[in-house]
């Protein structure tokens, strides 16, 4: 799912509950100011209209679009656009208090000193905020690779240091006009020449790359491609952009001119939302099982292999994003010193993924003499899916999903081609349209790419419900099991 990252209210939603916390926050002292404490708060016009003001706040905040816009943007309409923002609120407020016929009995200085109040607070907390968010989840950054010729850069490079780009990361540069691999450029480091921008995106972090070129370029045409395969967001600044075949497009101002962007798919905000609820509540619940399940789980696995009983392990997320994923431990702690040894047994050749069709590091499994095996803790562990448990605080976390693609390890990314990457296009899940199809029965990384990029042009909340239903059975009916 594509997401309009830079300019999507709900990405900005904490400044919602900003905006009801600050005029909530003047009114209050207001009141206080007025009559010398908050006793009049009790009474029933003080107490409706303190709901009110926080609906209306929202109301407002969601008719002028992204909250908190106005004091993104520029210098002159900082102000203006509070006092905009304000004014909305107060008469609407006032509008309800008329028609309620309550009008009368309201402070005019409560609602003077509201207004005032408010119109400090506001900005005052969005700035605070605002460097808090900087400050502590700097995860949220966009990672933005810029392509452009060697006179263009100067002046995209000064864009892009306006406030309204802040959670920007540039990743680097790409000149089109000439390889200027490894100087620097206003600060930022060229990384790679036109031809081999592809291969440098598809190992790196990169969410997007920004377009800024005025003349038809081949070459860069060919890499939009690549990009759309590997299921990159694309940014391309008119008039230098063109149709395509795949994706969808929505264009946007930027500077002095437009900007189109394309992406795999494009999920509307609600839906978005919805998604993100449905991960939380799914999230809590199962972190609550999680806790459950080391109480039991725990010292079957201590006692088996003496070591930690949760595994963890850096893994490659949405758009190449590395985060740390958490399992339980169903392996002994020298599994992965082991995998290379076990390479050539990989049911998978090229590498791309790591299955067994027995796997000696599980914990308790050994081969008898007559050549049966005999499994242990760890087979239970996974044949029942329970190494996957602790992965609901990933959830919780925001790193992964409770539906979406396998998140592959490093070593498995790196050998990753071009058509590989459109697999990491969202975020990764616990289970997927790979895992209810077969699991481990399925041995052909490019089925598991095919499912994966279905599951992405084809999303929708009722798929996720539909793949966690089945999920379920698959799981009660150990199908493709190992």
């Amino acid at each position: 799912m594509g997401e309009r990252e830079a300019g999507d209210w709900l990405e900005q939603a904490d400044f919602f509950i900003l905006g009801v916390l600050s005029l909530l926050a003047a009114f209050f002292l207001a009141c206080w100011l007025r009559f010398g404490d908050l006793a009049v708060l009790g009474s029933p016009l003080y107490r409706n209209l303190t709901a009110v003001l926080a609906v209306v706040e929202l109301l407002v905040s969601a008719a002028f679009g992204e909250p908190g816009r106005e004091w993104r943007s520029g210098r002159g309409g900082k102000a203006a656009g509070v006092v905009r923002h304000v004014l909305f609120v107060e008469l609407l407020s006032v509008a309800w208090l008329f028609f309620t016929k309550e009008a009368e009995a309201y402070s005019r200085a409560v609602c003077l000193m509201t207004g005032v109040f408010s119109a400090l607070f506001r900005p005052a907390a969005w700035t605070a905020w605002s460097r808090m968010r900087r400050r502590f989840f700097r995860r949220k950054e966009i990672s933005l690779l810029l392509v452009s010729t060697e006179a263009q850069m100067p002046g995209l490079l000064k864009e892009m240091k306006k406030a309204e780009y802040e959670n920007c990361r540039i990743a680097g540069l790409v000149a089109a006009d000439r390889d200027r691999t490894g100087e620097i450029i206003e600060g930022t480091a060229v990384v790679s020449s036109l031809s081999g921008a592809a291969a440098y995106v598809n190992h790196q972090w990169v969410d997007a790359v920004l377009f800024f070129l005025t003349e038809p370029c081949p070459e860069a045409e060919k890499l939009s491609e690549a990009l759309m395969e590997m299921g990159v967001t694309i940014h391309r600044i008119l008039p230098a952009a063109s149709k395509y075949r795949q994706g969808q497009a929505f264009v946007e101002p930027f500077g002095d001119g437009w900007m189109v962007t394309v992406s795999p798919v494009f999920a509307a905000a609600g839906k978005r939302m919805a998604k993100r609820a449905m991960d939380i509540a799914g999230g809590f619940v199962g972190c609550v099982f999680t806790g459950l399940l080391t109480v039991i789980l725990g010292p079957a696995i201590f006692l088996q292999s003496p070591g930690p009983v949760f595994f963890s392990q850096v893994r490659v997320g949405k758009n190449g994003r590395p985060f740390r994923i958490y399992k339980f431990r169903s392996m002994y702690m020298d599994a992965e010193s082991r995998k290379e040894e076990l390479a050539e047994k990989n049911r998978l050749a090229d590498g791309r993924m790591f299955k067994l069709d027995w796997d000696p590091r599980i914990i308790g499994a050994r081969r008898l003499p007559d050549g049966s095996v005999k499994k242990g803790v760890g087979n239970l562990i996974r044949e029942w899916s329970l190494d996957e448990f602790p992965q609901f605080f990933n959830v919780l976390k925001g790193d992964m999903s409770l539906v979406g693609t396998r998140p592959p390890t490093v070593d498995e990314w790196e050998k990753y081609e071009i058509r590989h990457r459109g697999r990491l296009a969202v975020k990764p899940g616990i289970t997927g349209l790979w895992q209810v199809s077969g699991r481990n029965r399925i041995t052909d990384f490019d089925e598991v790419v095919r499912l994966d990029k279905k599951y992405i042009s084809e999303w929708s909340l009722g798929l996720d419900l539909r793949i966690l239903l089945k999920t379920i059975l698959v799981v009660l009916s150990r199908d493709g099991a190992m």
